[in-house]
Parts: C-alpha cells; sequence; structure tokens
C-alpha cells in the first residue's frame, strides 16, 4: 500500500505541473480539439511517468531526498502489523494509518458518487419517453429522450435528454447535443471520473476536469455555429438556459460552464496552426519528473550492509540500502536504519543480560507449554527513551503482555544517529521463551547464545568479512550475477542467507533463511559460498563458531 501512496503522489505532482503548463501556454487559445487531446493525453502521461524505472550512476542532489522520504513512507506503512498473531496487543493509531485511511475513504466516497450519478441517468431513462431523432441526425444508435420536469438539456453515451418544453423548438439543442455524442465526449467524462477518484485529493485533477468540460463546450458550439445557425439567436438561447437545473453532474450538459467564456470563444478568431509547437514545451517537464522519480543504479545487491551484523540478533531490522542525507535537529521522522543504530548501555550482551534477567516466565503459558518467539518494535527516541511500543510478531497473549512489560522497563538507551546528529530511530528486538524441562518449574530461556548445534548466534565480538563491511558490499557487488531469467520477468527484493563462521573462519551451513525466487535464491547462495575466509568471532578471548546472517537485495 505504501508504494501505490507514493505512485499516486508522484502521478499527482506529474499532473500538476503539467496542467500549469497547459494553464499558462494554451489554455486561451481555439484549438479546442487539439487541446482536448492534449489535456487527456496529460491525464495519461501523469499516470505513466512514474512508472518509468530510470536509474542513475550515482545519487544526485535534486532526488535524494526525495528517494528517502519515499522509502522512509513506505517502511512506515509497510511496518503496519498484519499479522493475526499480533492481534491481542493493538498498537496506537499511527498518522500513516489515517493517511491510508483518508485515502481509502476519498477513493470510495468517489465511485459511490459516480455509481450514483450513473443510477440517475438510468432512472432518467425509465422517467423519460423515447422518440425518434428528426432526419439528419444519423448517427447510429443516438436515442431522444423527454423528460417530463424542467431540466437543461445534456448528453450521455448515446442518449439526449430534453425537457418537453425544449422539445418544441429542439433544433439548436439536438446540433448541440449531438455534437458531445458524435465526439466521444461521454468516454473523456468517464476517463477522467476513474482519475479523480485515484486523484481526489489533487486539485489539479478537477480542474483539468473542469477544463475538458469547457473544451467540449467550445466543439459543441462550434458545430451548431458551423451548422448555419444564427450566432446571437443562438447565444440568446443559451443565456436563457444558463437558468435551467443542471441534474448529472456526469454528463455533458448545456448550461455545463462559465457563459461569457464560451460567447467570447465563439468571437475570437481561430489560432494559428504553429501555437500546437507550444505543445512541446511539456517534454522539458517530462524530463525533470523522470529524473526527479530517478533511482541510483545498485548493481546487483544492496551496496550498504551496515545492518548485517544487527541481523544476527534482529533478523526483522532492515538492511540500510541507500546512504540518507544529514537530518535537521528539528526532524521528527522516524528511520529504520541510520549509519549509527541505537544500542543499549554495554550493547548487544548486555541487552540480553537485562532480557534474562527481568523476564518472568508466565505461569499459564508454562502450564500449557507455549514457547516461542515475540518480536516487539519500538522507537528509540533522539533522547534514547523507548516509545510506541508494540508487538510485530505475537505468540501468546501472556508471553506478548511480558515481552512488552520488559522492553518498557529497559533503562534510557544510546540513541542513533544520522552524521552527529540523534535521530528517531525503529528498533527491533525478538524475545525468544523456551521451556527447559516440562517436568520442572523452568524460568525464561533468553535468546541463547549457544543453541542446541552449540553454535553461537551473539558473542563479544562478532565474525568480520576481511576488510570489514564496506569490503563485504564490495565482493557482493563484485561477484555476484543477476540470474537472466529473474531480470527479465522483472523480479526484485531481497535474499536473505544464514550461515556459520567457523572457529577457523571457514564458511558452512549456508541455507536461505528467506527466499524470493528460486534463481535469485540460488545465486544469493552461491555468492555466499564463494567468500573467501573470515575473521572469526570471539567470546572471552577465544575464537567460536557464530550464526551469521546476511540480507541480500537484488534491484534491477
Amino acid at each position: 500500500m505504501g508504494a501505490f501512496l507514493i505512485y499516486i503522489l508522484k502521478s499527482a505532482v506529474c499532473l500538476a505541473l503539467f496542467y500549469l503548463f497547459y494553464r499558462l501556454l494554451l489554455n486561451r487559445e481555439t484549438i479546442w480539439r487539439f487541446n482536448r487531446f492534449l489535456l487527456l493525453s496529460l491525464l495519461v502521461f501523469s499516470f505513466v511517468l512514474p512508472l518509468i524505472q530510470v536509474h542513475t550512476s550515482k545519487p544526485v542532489q535534486v532526488n535524494t531526498a526525495l528517494i528517502y522520504a519515499e522509502d522512509w513512507f513506505i517502511d512506515e506503512v509497510e511496518a503496519l502489523p498484519t499479522d493475526a498473531i499480533a492481534a491481542p496487543t493493538i498498537p496506537a493509531f499511527t498518522w500513516t494509518q489515517g493517511v491510508v485511511l483518508v485515502y481509502i475513504l476519498g477513493v470510495l466516497s468517489m465511485l459511490v458518487f459516480n455509481i450514483a450519478s450513473l443510477w440517475q441517468i438510468r432512472g432518467l431513462l425509465r422517467q423519460g419517453r423515447k422518440v425518434k431523432m428528426p432526419e439528419g441526425y444519423t448517427q447510429e444508435g443516438v436515442q431522444l429522450v423527454v423528460l417530463p420536469i424542467n431540466v437543461s438539456p445534456f448528453s450521455w453515451i448515446h442518449y439526449i435528454f430534453i425537457s418537453e418544453e425544449d422539445y418544441q423548438h429542439p433544433r439548436e439543442i439536438l446540433i448541440h447535443e449531438y455534437a458531445h455524442l458524435a465526439h466521444r465526449h461521454s468516454w473523456d467524462l468517464l476517463f477522467c471520473e476513474l482519475c479523480l477518484c485515484l486523484q481526489w485529493f489533487n486539485p489539479a485533477a478537477w480542474l483539468a476536469k473542469q477544463d475538458l468540460m469547457t473544451l467540449h463546450e467550445y466543439e459543441a458550439d462550434d458545430a451548431v455555429l458551423s451548422a448555419g445557425v444564427n450566432a446571437q439567436q443562438y447565444q440568446m438561447m443559451l443565456i436563457r438556459k444558463a437558468v435551467g437545473t443542471r441534474l448529472v453532474t456526469i454528463a455533458n450538459s448545456l448550461n455545463q460552464s462559465n457563459l461569457q467564456r464560451r460567447i467570447l470563444m465563439m468571437l475570437k478568431p481561430k489560432s494559428g496552426k504553429w501555437t500546437v509547437l507550444r505543445s512541446l514545451f511539456v517534454l522539458p517537464l517530462a524530463i525533470v519528473a523522470i529524473a526527479a522519480f530517478a533511482r541510483p543504479e545498485v548493481k546487483s545487491a544492496s551496496h550498504d550492509l551496515e545492518a548485517v551484523q544487527l541481523n544476527n540478533i534482529l533478523p526483522d531490522t532492515p538492511p540500510l540500502e541507500e546512504p540518507a542525507p544529514q537530518i535537521n535537529p528539528e526532524d521528527t521522522a522516524i528511520y529504520p536504519v541510520v549509519q549509527f543504530m541505537p544500542e543499549f548501555p554495554g550493547g548487544m550482551v548486555e541487552l540480553m543480560n537485562y532480557i534474562s534477567s527481568n523476564v518472568r516466565y508466565p505461569a499459564e503459558a508454562l502450564a500449557a507449554g507455549i514457547e516461542g518467539r515475540v518480536t516487539t518494535m519500538f522507537i528509540v527516541e533522539r533522547d534514547g527513551t523507548l516509545s510506541n511500543i508494540q508487538i510485530l510478531r505475537g505468540l501468546e497473549p501472556s508471553l506478548d503482555a511480558e515481552a512488552l512489560r520488559v522492553i518498557r522497563s529497559m533503562p534510557v538507551w544510546k540513541p542513533g544517529r544520522q552524521g552527529d546528529k540523534p535521530v528517531r530511530t525503529r528498533y527491533t528486538v525478538p524475545v525468544n521463551f523456551r521451556i527447559q524441562s516440562s517436568k520442572k518449574t523452568s524460568q525464561f530461556n533468553p535468546p541463547p547464545f549457544i543453541d542446541e548445534d552449540g553454535i553461537y548466534q551473539v558473542v563479544e565480538k562478532m565474525p568480520q568479512f576481511p576488510g570489514g563491511m564496506q569490503a563485504l558490499m564490495k565482493y557482493i557487488n563484485d561477484n555476484i550475477r543477476y540470474p537472466e531469467e529473474a531480470k527479465a520477468a522483472g523480479i526484485t527484493g531481497r535474499v536473505t542467507v544464514q550461515f556459520v563462521v567457523n572457529k577457523d573462519g571457514s564458511i558452512s551451513n549456508i541455507f536461505k533463511l528467506r527466499g524470493l525466487e528460486p534463481s535469485l535464491d540460488e545465486e544469493a547462495l552461491r555468492i555466499v559460498a564463494s567468500m573467501p575466509t573470515w575473521i572469526p568471532g570471539m567470546q572471552h578471548g577465544e575464537a567460536v563458531a557464530v550464526r551469521y546472517t546476511i540480507p541480500i537485495t537484488f534491484r534491477l
């Protein structure tokens, strides 16, 4: 949902720019058919341009902040709990949830409004009487519907609706409404309404629809005058009909737009044929939009694995994929990953010791033999306090409540930093509950330092790729090959690989922890298996075998 909202916002920005271009350069010209085609094209382009994937060799100033804001918003929306097992703990209503809810309500409201308009037309069809069109109107399937109520004439698809009074002198009215049907203006309006359903919040979308309907009236007025109707007589008829009731907003109505503008356009000389060349100025705007939405190219995998070490204990923490901009100290944004992640006082080992010392295994869960992992998520504020503590993946109500209690009891953390600025950072901590013996009263068993295979998960000094994280990143980028079948199918995403760094630094027990697609999974496993000897992890001054996790992101 987050990615879709970002796409809608991008298309809204494109439409606003394109509509401004139209208003400044072409709105007052009498090339009505061309302007109608141009407005419809700009609506289409505004939805197509954000889908164009362009990559740059490195981040550029015009889009760095935009890219980071986009990724942050997507993370905010996608981070909303959706797992049913998290239901016992209901998180506080966030502003991102509010944005999603308001947008969905707006879309539904527009759909209901349009369905009601179509239903109203259906009712008028039943209410009116259908009569034959006078001779001279040869478009097949056009039907004239005479209504017993006083209504301004309007047309829809292949129906023309007029009142009994207008049916007595219908010539100018029928020519006008017949022109709407001949030019298929109703289909333009249906397309505009669809755009408005998606961009109901965008003033440019509403203004574009209004201008398009005005162009429809210009075309229909021109058809009336071209048929030999006296201009002054026709204008007087429009003035009389300006006070009529307009029932259906989705259809072309005779009193649709500003009457003064329509009369002025009837008197205005035709624009020169070279006027259409002004439309070419839209090309620079399109190029600017594409450049603004471009992303730095990543050869095959994420090019900053600063968060890899955290993933051994915090598997749900997303990897850092793009360098983030410097943060204003007043910034209230919440960052999923920063240059320097938050830290519990004393580091990872002390965090585990704190949980081990403070968590109590709930008696009801112990009696029922329930064990497993509860994943908590919270925000480390700029002052190191914790807020918005919630269950990301739950297990059982009493275990979930106990995990929340111990997280809430934690002391002040060392806050995360982006550069030299403290920032609000989202953090994830898994709390494992394990019963040691079904015949004994068991205490809480913390996330184990050593698992059942005798392999450490967390040690004082974690294993290290030769040369550090930057060298690991470079090795992956230089050696990984994007599978052709996945590239052709446009498949992107992340493969999480777990392995053991042995006492001698060799790698073994390589397996896929979270997969994506068979060929991408296989390539991720291959590149990890090809790595050179690591610097082993250390515990109490001795080399030990450590389980390690690497997320590898594939982007086209």
